[in-house]
């Protein structure tokens, strides 16, 4: 059931609603499958503009509770992979377990 629609009446609207749900949905279990998902986080990020070098860092930060500026020095080395920052952060600290 899709939610109301601000035009009411228009069967186009609710079906591509409904559309847009549906590929958001297979998407995301998509990703998640692939590896690009960790702890609710998209960790398949390369952070190649300073919105994202601010939002890998959050990840990073968040995954694996480093302070900013050791996340920030992980990135660097990933060249902005946050799924390699964390890898090479975790490895560093000593809990592989985390992957």
């Amino acid at each position: 059931m899709t939610p109301p629609e601000v035009i009411a009446g228009s069967t186009r609207i609710n079906a591509g609603t409904a559309q847009k749900i549906a590929l958001n949905i297979l998407s995301t279990m998509v990703a998640m499958h692939l590896g690009h998902v960790h702890d609710g986080f998209m960790v398949n990020l390369i952070a190649d503009n300073l919105k994202l070098r601010g939002l890998a860092r959050r990840i990073v930060m968040s995954v694996t509770d480093l302070p900013e500026d050791q996340a920030a020095q992980s990135l660097e080395r990933a060249d902005g992979s946050a799924k390699l920052a964390i890898v090479l952060a975790a490895r560093a600290d000593g809990i592989d377990s985390a992957w």
